[in-house]
């Protein structure tokens, strides 16, 4: 179950030129959804998700929040967004 802070988190947007990514909770987890995440790497495969574009890290708990893992997945979606593909 998550904090009451990950729980009261609406849906956010954070734009770079164009829609990057969102954060919707759930009962029981936090989705931090990148709106090009099929096109992003993801060595770990910890993002999830199956149709044409969007994928998400699904996040349970503070515990298991990996700040430098998130850094780099904002910066992989800000790149893809000014590189205009």
């Amino acid at each position: 179950m998550p904090s009451p802070m990950l729980a009261s988190l609406t849906i956010r947007l954070v734009e770079a030129c164009s829609l990057l990514c969102y954060f919707k909770a759930f009962k029981t987890h936090v989705n931090l959804g990148f709106f090009r995440g099929s096109e992003m790497a993801d060595p770990s495969k910890l993002l999830e998700g199956s149709g044409d574009k969007m994928r998400h890290l699904k996040i349970k708990g503070l515990n298991e929040i990996n700040e430098e893992l998130i850094k780099e997945l904002i910066a992989t979606a800000v790149k893809l967004n000014i590189s205009g593909e």
